[in-house]
């Protein structure tokens, strides 16, 4: 521990002096802090190109095969009868379609039961759909037991045998207590009919198994479902009522085609943005980014720009992205508005797609030199590899900087401490020896003072 007098007998504050002092001995400590936080500012420019670079390779990849264009749409034009579905594998067309009838599933039920008789529990067995089902056995009923015992044990055992295609259910149907059971064919369609037998009592029909009937394009059809897979290639039909009449379209998904590009041009302009703005010079001369001129960061707008710029495609059809609505600086001449970022027309898409949608698939999935092709191949090689990618090498790079930088910060605060503390020291013992000086001093002068008086 230090120990220091500020100038008891000197006058003079110490402790300013050694704080002056220390300043000037923490400049090269400063120094390197300065420089640990410019390439700390300098690593997170790289991350978050990294990361832009990351997102720019997804976003390159939701267009970079010809599933990704063969993706479509399908409508029905009264979504009250019937709701249409598809796959990235539909057939394009329009069809006619008038509901008749909805498949339907079996509903059965034994009605007007006494809840307190027990003519049930004298059954020996009862069958459904064509399953026997031992009432002692199985459930074990006992004599004289209740009718309403017996169908809660029933509806339970049918319940949690799935086997059987059917649900149970009791319900009382009155004021009076009666009950009813119902059984209901877990399938629709006319197959779905439930079989019963051994109850001692009749079941009813309340909903009749039935299979859906209607005509598609005009030719009756029956299916014993109302969702319809087997129509139209890659659609799914749901039929939702019956007297109803719809046409079906399914075409080919250009809008959500155009929103996977829309994605693609929104991140590939914030990461040239980001770019572009560290490499420029500050619009003040008197500044300058820590980045201006970087051959990293040059490569990546350079390699970006002849990507987006260059030749894609097929041999036949169109050649550039520009023919098809994406246009780097669209209507830019002077050099220094030039921004880098795409624009993209989607009305020119639409329309150059609508005319060759095979050339235009090409220029983003042909695997020579597709635009899509060459930025995910690029980006994943040249630049965010964790191997040999030049953005992780530099963040490597600025790492071990960092830890010499770190190293050195420790090694002098270490001798900045002992420094301080050599320096308080010092102060201490000249206060300490002006303090002796001061006593030998005030020794000497009263010695003579009394002096004087003897000799008066």
């Amino acid at each position: 521990m230090s120990f220091s007098i500020n100038g008891l007998i000197s006058n003079l504050d110490t402790a300013k002096i050694v704080s002056d002092l220390m300043k000037i001995e923490r400049i090269p400590y400063t120094t390197l802090e300065t420089k640990k936080t410019n390439i700390q500012s300098e690593q997170t420019i790289f991350r978050n190109i990294n990361t832009k670079l990351s997102a720019l390779e997804t976003a390159a990849k939701d267009l970079r095969y010809n599933a990704d264009f063969n993706v479509f749409a399908a409508k029905s034009s009264n979504t009250n009868g019937l709701t249409v579905t598809t796959t990235d594998a539909a057939e394009t067309g329009t069809y006619s379609l008038s509901v008749q009838k909805l498949a339907q599933a079996n509903v059965k039920a034994m009605q007007g039961i006494d809840p307190s008789g027990t003519n049930l529990a004298n059954l020996t067995s009862v069958s459904i759909n064509n399953q026997s089902i031992d009432l002692a056995d199985d459930l074990g009923i006992v004599s004289g037991e209740s009718n309403e015992s017996v169908l809660k044990k029933l509806a339970n055992y049918v319940n949690s045998h799935s086997e059987l295609g059917v649900t149970a259910s009791m319900v009382k149907t009155n004021s009076n207590g009666q009950l009813a059971f119902t059984l209901t064919s877990k399938t629709t369609g006319a197959q779905s009919a439930i079989q019963t037998s051994g109850f001692g009592g009749a079941f009813s029909n309340i909903v009749a198994a039935q299979d859906a009937e209607f005509t598609f394009n005009g030719v009756p059809v029956k299916r014993a479902t109302n969702t319809i897979n087997d129509l139209i290639s890659g659609a799914s039909i749901q039929l939702l009522a019956e007297g109803q009449s719809s046409t079906i379209t399914i075409q080919q998904d250009t809008d959500k085609i155009i929103g996977k590009i829309e994605n693609f041009v929104k991140t590939y302009n914030e990461l040239i943005t980001l770019v572009k703005d560290n490499l420029s010079k500050p619009s003040d001369d008197k500044k300058m980014n820590p980045l201006q001129g970087d051959s990293v960061l040059k490569e990546i707008s350079n390699s970006l720009y002849g990507m987006v710029n260059g030749l894609v495609g097929n041999e036949q059809g169109f050649k550039m992205m520009s023919d098809i609505g994406l246009t780097i600086d669209k209507g830019v001449t002077s050099p220094s508005l030039m921004t880098g970022k795409i624009t993209f027309d989607k009305e020119v898409f639409k329309a150059k797609f609508s005319e060759n949608a095979e050339s235009v698939t090409g220029m983003f999935t042909n695997s020579s030199n597709g635009l899509m092709t060459e930025l995910d191949k690029t980006i994943r090689s040249r630049w965010t590899s964790t191997v040999s990618g030049s953005i992780n090498s530099k963040i490597s790079g600025y790492d071990a900087e960092l830890k010499v930088i770190d190293d050195r910060l420790i090694s002098l605060d270490a001798r900045l401490t002992m420094r301080e503390t050599r320096l308080k020291s010092q102060f201490a013992t000249m206060e300490t020896m002006l303090s002796s000086l001061k006593n030998q001093q005030n020794w000497l002068t009263s010695q003579f003072e009394s002096l004087t008086k003897a000799n008066k």
